[in-house]
Formats: structure tokens, sequence, C-alpha cells
């Protein structure tokens, strides 16, 4: 080898960066060139940087691209990159799929415009012309006064004379001069009006004339003044009927006779017909014209036919129509589920996309989505997923399906579940696949489908997949499985790694709920949690969640569902001395609104009542019993019926409590008697005012307190009012305190003397 000379060069390149470009499909390579100039000693001269980028331009990626593979091709063939660098390539790649295929979605009127310039629009019109009319007898411009006058000749001689004019049509060039003529289109409209019956030809070559004018907006409002529109559904109408009276007359399906040339060509007329009218369906008052003539129904009908031009064409349409309401529900009616179930799978994959696009559309509503359920469609769909076709369309689908619990168990008798695992495990990044993750959250709703993600291991992969990436959708499918007796069982050695995730204090609030959603739904015995709780200090950590204002309410409902769950002798000091009883108290004032809220923190205290320590605690607390009357009167029955729960709870306790709850809840359910009786007896003169000698009058509460008629929302500023007129003596007229049966501050009697002065009972505020 040589020797360097008396000054050389040696290069270093150091890579800075990989990162994707933002105006194109391309990766690029940052990285830095360090040249060190040396003298023939070996001394540094010199020591330069320059910093150089390399793209790397990558084709479209689409729904079915092999990421890991071509990230390694990348990585190989570029040699400034070291296999080391091959995730960081291929996470990139997983963002540049997502980003195109999400500026796909928003454009997806452009998909349809791209799968409607996939027909061959010039070949069929081509076909459609009449044998006297193609090329070979040549139409020229300065005929066309002739062409005119033979349209007022004979049936045959109008044939042809049209046919020329759609040879010049055709040519774009030709079309402003066509415009300019005044009598052209009113006297095709004519024609078309009074012979367009008696020969499909002329209908062809006729509708085939308006056909090029649509194609330019410029033109749509000439073409509506002539009623082209209207003339185009009365041949589409024409040709529904002859269609109709055939089938009835062979007793065979219009799909499934051999297609005839008179059929092919009747398809071509009915394939021109639509797409005029999707062109002028541009204006949506146009649309809403069409939508009055039927339209929707003829274009459900389309979906029986052969014609693959004319299927894609009926299958845009729809779509386009599908975004109203009124539409829907007409292709409902239609049996529109059932036709297009037909045409899942098929061969062809541009008429596949678009019908995968319109039941996706269509899947929106619930009713379409039983259809589509009871069509069969849902083993199809899963079918085409195994083929990774149109993954994203498919998955979106599905998921939409799987929303119904109806559904949900049609997927258990097919390969769904065993694909949507597989693909979970092989995901980098469950965010860049909503629709996969949406699915697999949906399915494990159900117990049977659960089980049967969770077989052959593959709970315990996906548990440790989301516990190593701390993925907060894939947590999503994991606490689904923690609502299913026979899967919490297989917790147990999963639940300290949970319990250290909950009171990690860099733990975000996404992953947060769902951590602390699936051990509060671990209610079996045998997990440990008591002892888990004083390991970890889960007990505090919980405390510090129960701060309303300053924490989240999902992951405050969620701490709140928890400390039920971990209700129990072991825990009992623990929920003391962190002060929780008191913090749910707190909740409980401030999230009276949220009825989910009061019902979770009402179960805790029943929870709670079995514990003699939390419960002398939870009975000291200030207004607790007239605070859950009060929550009798809630909107909600779950709530009402869990603040009677821990009420009953109560009254057990003891006489005195049992006999204040009763009149507590005696006075709430007869309020509105109470105040007006309380009115009366304030009323000057009346026979029951006080030392009137009267009855003595219900308890009732203060004029300033705030309406709370039953069925009212929660208000938790409860207040005792006054009490009415009484005579003769309480019994607890011997000076003592009484007993504080509302756990709150002690109430005082001042009763009266045997003349009739009122007992005064002290009121409650919180």
């Amino acid at each position: 080898m040589e020797q360097p000379g008396p000054e050389y060069v040696k290069k270093k390149v150091r890579i800075l960066g990989i990162e994707l470009a933002e105006d194109e499909g391309a990766i690029v390579v940052l990285y830095e060139v360090e040249g060190t100039f040396y003298a023939d000693d070996g001394v540094t001269l010199e020591t330069t940087l320059e910093p150089k980028e390399k793209r790397i331009k990558l084709k479209r990626l689409t729904e079915s691209s092999d990421i890991p593979r071509l990230a390694k091709d990348v990585v190989e063939k570029c040699k400034l990159l070291s296999q080391s660098k091959v995730p960081v390539v291929e996470s990139l790649l997983y963002e540049l799929q997502r980003r195109e295929l999400e500026a796909d979605y928003r454009h997806q009127s452009k998909h349809d415009a791209h799968d409607m310039r996939r027909l061959d629009v010039d070949r069929l019109q081509e076909e459609a012309l009449s044998p006297e009319s193609r090329p070979g007898s040549a139409a020229r411009l300065e005929d066309l006064e002739d062409y005119l006058e033979q349209l007022y000749e004979g049936l045959d001689e109008k044939v042809r004379a049209t046919g020329l004019i759609l040879q010049l049509a055709r040519q774009t060039e030709n079309l402003e001069g066509l415009l300019t003529h005044t009598t052209l289109l009113g006297a095709l409209a004519r024609v078309l009006r009074e012979d367009g019956r008696k020969s499909l030809d002329l209908s062809l070559n006729i509708v085939g004339v308006y056909f090029a004018f649509s194609n330019f907006s410029q033109f749509h409002q000439v073409l509506v003044e002539q009623q082209i529109g209207t003339l185009t559904m009365g041949i589409i109408d024409l040709e529904v009927q002859r269609i109709d009276a055939k089938a009835a007359e062979g007793a065979v399906s219009p799909g499934d006779r051999p297609a005839s040339r008179a059929s092919r060509r009747q398809e071509k007329l009915l394939y021109l017909c639509f797409y005029l009218l999707l062109h002028l369906a541009e204006d949506v008052s146009i649309e809403k014209k069409m939508k009055k003539r039927n339209i929707t129904s003829y274009l459900v009908k389309m979906l029986e036919r052969r014609s693959v031009d004319l299927l894609i064409l009926a299958v845009v349409f729809l779509k386009k129509l599908s975004i109203f309401r009124e539409n829907k529900d007409d292709m409902r009616e239609a049996g529109i589920a059932d036709k297009l179930a037909a045409l899942v799978p098929c061969k062809n994959e541009g008429l596949l996309g678009c019908v995968l696009r319109l039941l996706l559309n269509l899947s929106f509503d619930s009713e379409l989505r039983d259809d589509m359920a009871k069509s069969g469609l849902i083993p199809k769909l899963v079918g085409l997923l195994k083929s990774q076709r149109h993954v994203n369309l498919v998955l979106g689908l599905l998921y939409h399906v799987s929303v119904s619990d109806a559904s949900k168990s049609m997927f258990t008798y097919t390969e769904a579940i065993p694909i949507v695992q597989q693909m979970l495990l092989q995901s980098t990044d469950t965010r860049a696949s909503p629709e996969l993750i949406a699915l697999a959250i949906n399915l494990t709703v159900s117990p049977r489908n659960a089980e049967v993600m969770c077989d052959q291991g593959g709970f315990d992969q996906l548990l440790s997949r989301a516990l190593r990436g701390r993925d907060a959708l894939l947590f999503k499918v994991v606490r689904n499985f923690s609502h299913h007796e026979a899967l919490k069982p297989r917790f147990h050695r999963y639940v300290p790694d949970l319990v250290h995730v909950a009171t990690e204090p860099d733990t975000s609030t996404e992953l947060l709920v769902e951590v602390l959603g699936t051990v509060g739904n671990l209610t079996c015995a045998g997990l440990g949690l008591d002892e888990l709780a004083a390991d970890y200090g889960l007990l505090p950590a919980l405390a510090d969640l129960l701060h309303p204002g300053h924490v989240e309410d999902d992951v405050m409902l969620e701490a709140i569902v928890l400390v039920g769950t971990l209700c129990s002798a072991g825990t009992e000091s623990g929920i003391i001395s962190a002060g929780i009883v008191g913090q749910l108290w707190h909740v409980l004032q401030e999230k009276q609104e949220d009825l989910e809220m009061v019902a979770q923190t009402v179960y805790v205290f029943q929870r709670l009542l079995l514990l003699p320590a939390a419960r002398a605690a939870l009975l000291a607390l200030p207004n607790l019993v007239p605070g859950l009357v009060h929550i009798l009167q809630s909107r909600s029955p779950v709530v009402r019926a869990v603040a009677d729960q821990v009420l009953d709870s109560i009254s057990g306790l003891g006489p005195q409590w049992e006999a204040a709850i009763r009149r507590l809840k005696f006075e709430a359910h007869n309020r509105e008697w109470m105040d007006a009786v309380q009115d009366d007896s304030e009323d000057e003169g009346s026979p029951y005012s006080a030392g009137g000698g009267g009855p003595p009058g219900p308890r009732g509460y203060s004029d300033d307190e705030e309406d709370h008629s039953p069925g009212s929302d929660i208000d938790m500023g409860w207040r005792l009012g006054k009490r009415g007129s009484s005579r003769g003596r309480s019994p607890s007229d011997d000076g003592r305190r009484r007993e504080d049966i509302y756990g709150g501050p002690d109430m005082e009697g001042d009763y009266s003397d045997a003349d009739g002065e009122h007992e005064q009972m002290r009121g409650y505020r919180d």
C-alpha cells in the first residue's frame, strides 16, 4: 500500500440524524464530513467540517407495503447507515406510511376521481357509436347544418346524423363551436324526447353528445337550461323498466343471464346517463332534484349488472349520495347491504376499493351495520384481512360492525381474532393504526373473544408488550381483559408491575387512567393487593389524585374505583392515615353534577361502613346523612339505589340513626307539602300560628334555601331549617346535649316551656 504524500487528508463521516423529507416521500440522512490535513511528519495542519445530506427517495407506501423489509433494504443500499439504524429507519417509514394514508383519507374525492379515470370513457363512446357513424365517414364541423337537417328525416338518418355530431363532440376543440350554434342542443333534445324510445343507438349518440359537454363545468348551466337532466332521468327510468320486464319474463336475475349485444349496449347507455348526472350533481341543488326523481333506487339496481365499469360508476355515485341521511335511508330500503356484500370480494381491485369505501360510509348507521352482519359480510372482510388487501379500509369497516354487541359474537367463529392479535404484536406503533387498536378493543369486550385472544400465550405477549412500551392504547385492550372473571387470575404475576406503573410520577394521564382501571377491576382473591399497596405507597398516591380541579376527572374516577377495590381490613389503617375518607367527601361535594362520580363515591362509603375504624371516620363527616338523603332526589336511578343502600346500612347501626334517617326521608319526600303548611302557619291570623293553640306544625326549611324538588340535580349545600311550632316539652328536656346522629356538629335544642314558646334547632352548613 502506498504511503501518504507530504500532505494527505483523512476523512471521517459522522451521522447527525435521520429524518423524513417535508416535501416528498424520502428519507434524509444528515451527516458531516470531517477532513483532517496532515503533514508528512504526521502533524495536523488543518481540520475542516462540511455538513451534507443524502436523500433516499422511496416509492409510494401503500397499506400492503412491507415496512420491515423495506427498512432493511434502505440500510443495505445506503453506505452511510449501519445495521443498528434499521429500527430508526423502520419507524420513519411507518410515519411516512401513516402520513400518506391520512392524506388519502382527507382527499377521498380525489380517490373517487382517480377510480373513475380508470374507466376508458373514449372506448365506451367509440363502441357506442352506431355502425353508420363510426370512423370511416369522417364528420366535419362545416357540415353541421346538413347533419341538423337530417334530424327531420327518417329514423335511420337521425341515427347517422347524431352519430356524426357525436364524432364532432368527442373532439374538445369543437365543443365551443357546437355550443355557439343556436339550435343544436334544442334540436337534439327534441329528437331524444320524441324518438329516443324507438332506437337505442339514437339515445346512445345524443346522450354521448351531452356527456361530452358535461365533462366541463362551464357548460353545465347550458345543459340545465335545456333540461338535459330531466331527459336523462327519463331514459334511465325507461331502461330500468325494460330490465325489470325482461327479468320477469325470463324469471332470471339480470346479473345471471349471458350478456347479449343489446344488453351490453343498454349498459353503455345507462353508464353514459349516470356519468352525465354525476357531473351535473356537482351542484347540490341539482342533486336534490335527482333525489326526488328516485335516482338512489336506480343506482342500487345497477349493482346487479355485470359491467364492471357500470358497477364502479354506480358505487362511486352512491358514495357521493350517502353523505346525506335521506339518501342513506333510501339505500337501506332498497336492500343495498345485500347487493354490496355480493361484490365482496371481487377480482377487480378498483371496484373492490370503491365498494369498501361505500360500505365504510354506510356503516356509520346502526341499522345498516346490522344488515351488513346479517348478509354475511364479516367472514368476507376477514378473508380480505388475511390477504392484506385494503387493510385500513377493512379494519375500519370491521371496527364499525363490531360496535354492535350482537355482531361481536360473530367474530368468534372467524379467524379475525388471531389475525388481529398477530397484527397487534407486529405493530411497532399502535397510534399509526388506530383502526386496528379500536377493533381489538371492541372485540375484547366479549368474554369469549377475549379468551380466544389470550390463548396460546397471547395474554402474556400483549401484557408484556403494553408494560414494556407503556402503551396506553394497548392497555385499553388489557383493561378489557381485566373485566372478565375467567381472565383475572392471569394477572397475578403482573400486579406488581401494574402497581409500580400507577405510582410512577412520570406516568402520563392517559396511561394512568387505563392502569388504575385495570387494577381496580381485579377483585378476585389471592392477588396480594393489600401488601402491594403498602409496599409501593399506593394509598397515599391515590389520596393525591383525589383533588378536584387539580386532577383530571377520568383519573380521579378511576382512583375512587380502585379505593373501593382496596377496602379491606388490611388497608383500613392506610386509608384512614392517608386522609382518603375526607378527600372522598370533598370530591362528593365538588363533583355533584357528575352522576358517575357520585355513584362510585357513595359505593366506596358502603365499603367503608364494613370496616370499624373507617366507619367511625366516615360517620364523623359533617352532614353525611342529610347529604345522602338529598342524593335520593337524584335523577339517576343508579345513584338513588346506591345511596339508599348506604342509608340502610347506617340505619342498622342503632335506633337513633334509624329514626333520624326516617324523618329526613319523610321531609325530603314531602318537601312541597311541608313548605306550604309552614307558609300557612306563619300567616297573620292563622289559627295554627305560634301560640294559637293549633296542632303542631311539621318541620320545615328556611325560606332562603334553594329549590331541590324531586328529579332536580343534586345540590350538596344541605341545611336543616326551622321546625314548626309545637306544644309541650321535648323528650330531651333534661338540658343535656343531644347525641350527634348526623355525624356533624352536635345539635342543641332550645326547648320551650308549657306556654308554647318555639323549639329551635341549629341548622347545618357544609
